[in-house]
């Protein structure tokens, strides 16, 4: 469900979805997220309430390729 104890993968916390909405933040925990291919997203954001991918707090995210973003 994209919770904290029940997170979604990085392709579903990235794909366009009902529950992602402008204004929100999606968290990436600590870990190594891709296979060093490049992942894409079409997340939907506007101007004033973009949408916001970053790493949790005290935690390192890495990714392992690259992270391509439409939207």
């Amino acid at each position: 469900p994209g919770t904290e104890s029940e997170p979604w993968d990085l392709a579903t916390a990235i794909a366009p979805h009902p529950a992602i909405q402008p204004g929100d933040t999606i968290w990436l925990r600590g870990g190594v997220y891709g296979n060093g291919t490049v992942i894409e997203s079409r997340l939907q954001g506007d101007p004033a309430r973009p949408v916001i991918v970053r790493q949790y707090r005290g935690e390192r995210a890495v990714m392992n390729g690259g992270l391509a973003i439409y939207g």
